[in-house]
């Protein structure tokens, strides 16, 4: 603005206005006055500072500046002569100033192009940096609230499966009320798969599923999940055969609780939706690309126009039609352990396209069982299977009636105390415990605090064995249970 307004009043100076040299000395300096101030704020300027054609763009401005400011003088030393209303004669000096300078303006318009590109990926890179920071608090804050609900409906699941669990085992119970109270159970044991289902999705979804792979016996592994799934098998007449396709190693490094969840959800699907006195057939076999399991049945198979809805949430193609149970879930979960592993599941038809083949790919490499370890004296045994003194500690009521009822069947001796204070002072003054069962997460003192005052007390009573029961048993947990003795 100021230049400008100096132009300007200039321009009503009469001597000025018929002096081409003086409007040439007067737009050299201002023009060099601008490039210096825009050099300087290319320099000095927050944003500006983190672009790379930034201080490219302030040299060629203060080129520019000095370009300008030298022919100033050399304007009032040497002017450039001209005739009336002619064009000036360009003397040498005058031509090779004005043609660099030309050039260079030529240059600082392509850095500025450049820098307004920058500027502009830098504002996409700062959108996409807070996208990514809202969506990893998001999934921060959905693991939290995971957390939370695995833990409350775990601890009510429990006592709902573990009282049922009780109730059916009872011998004083007529025939009909022990109908009742397996049907409790069944009821129980099914709501919990559905809670265990949802949640394993979300940690999935939240990237919070963690493997503990190890050595497991492949064949074992497998003949684990047909024995499993056998009764319900049995239950339909549905003959169901473990297929082995040599060559297959006899152990691989894998996590042996997602690797049998796998395999149940695959082998449970196929015996729920194959029709009695059908086939299923669980197939193993390696290759380059790693182990494939294969699970082909007998059913109905998947009509072509629902294929593409196959392992996605809560997706139940033909359940509602065949009247069976389940949430849609066990397929997007095996996808997604799956992937975990670095492996894909897919769907196929069956053999000569009658039926269903589900199979997964997993890139689980060999390793090498470890030594069996040694069976106890038959002594050992026997003292083993003994009545044991044990301790419950839990706040909540529910959990500690169902430990009691269920140890004492087992025949055990069972004290129960509602915090962690009170599981100290049953220990100090005694009989001490074989065991003591400790609940984590309690008001006041929880689980971690008072083992390790327990650890802290003066001879046996400080090396008191001291399991951990807890409704979330995740990795992270188990290492901070371990940490605390």
């Amino acid at each position: 603005s100021l230049g400008a307004l100096i132009w300007l009043l200039a321009c009503q100076v009469p001597i000025f206005f018929d002096s081409l040299g003086a409007r040439v000395f007067l737009m050299s300096c201002i023009t060099g006055a601008y490039c210096s101030a825009a050099g300087l704020v290319m320099l000095r300027g927050k944003s500006s500072r983190q672009l790379p054609s930034s201080r490219p763009l302030a040299a060629l401005l203060f080129l520019n500046a000095a370009l300008h400011l030298v022919r100033a003088p050399l304007l009032l030393l040497a002017p450039v002569p001209s005739t009336g209303y002619l064009l000036p004669t360009a003397t040498a000096w005058f031509g090779v100033i004005s043609v660099t300078s030309i050039v260079v303006v030529v240059g600082i318009s392509m850095l500025l192009v450049a820098v307004a590109k920058e500027q502009a990926e830098q504002m996409s890179n700062a959108a996409i940096a807070a996208a990514r920071d809202a969506s990893e608090r998001a999934s921060e804050e959905k693991s939290r609230f995971l957390a939370r609900m695995s833990h409350e409906l775990r601890t009510l699941l429990n006592s709902l499966l573990g009282m049922a669990q009780s109730l059916a085992s009872d011998p004083g119970l007529n025939p009909a009320q022990h109908e009742r109270a397996a049907t409790l159970e069944r009821a129980g044991r099914h709501l919990s798969a559905i809670v265990n289902d949802i949640l394993d999705l979300g940690r999935v979804e939240a990237g919070r599923l963690e493997l503990a792979p190890r050595p497991i016996d492949l064949r074992a592994q497998l003949q684990e999940a047909v024995t499993l799934v056998r009764p319900a098998a049995i239950e339909k007449r549905i003959a169901l055969d473990l297929l082995l396709l040599p060559p297959l190693p006899a152990a691989v490094l894998a996590d042996p609780v997602r690797i049998r969840q796998i395999l149940l959800n695959l082998l449970g699907n196929a015996v729920k939706f194959t029709p009695a006195g059908g086939q299923v057939t669980l197939s193993a076999m390696s290759g380059p690309a790693g182990l494939t399991l294969a699970v082909t049945d007998s059913g109905p198979g998947v009509p072509e126009d629902q294929r593409a809805r196959l392992f996605q949430d809560y997706e139940r193609i033909g359940a509602d039609a065949a009247g069976t149970e389940g949430t849609g879930l066990g397929l997007a979960i095996t996808a997604a352990l799956a992937r975990t592993m670095g492996g894909m599941a897919w769907y196929a038809p069956g053999p000569n396209g009658a039926g269903s083949c589900f199979s997964v790919l997993l890139p689980l490499p060999s390793a090498t069982l470890p030594q069996p370890v040694e069976a106890p004296e038959p002594e050992a045994a026997v003292r083993s299977a003994d009545s044991l003194h044990i301790l419950v500690v839990d706040d909540i009521a529910a959990n500690r009636m169902v430990a009691e009822a269920l140890l004492t069947q087992a025949g055990h001796r069972v004290q129960s105390v509602a915090d962690g204070a009170s599981a100290l002072a049953a220990i100090a003054t005694g009989p001490l415990p074989d065991v003591v069962l400790m609940d984590i997460f309690m008001p006041g003192m929880d689980g971690f605090e008072t083992t390790a005052r327990i650890r802290a007390l003066p001879g046996l009573a400080g090396r008191v064995p001291v399991l951990a029961l807890t409704a979330e048993a995740s990795p992270d947990e188990v290492r901070a249970c371990l940490e605390h003795g």
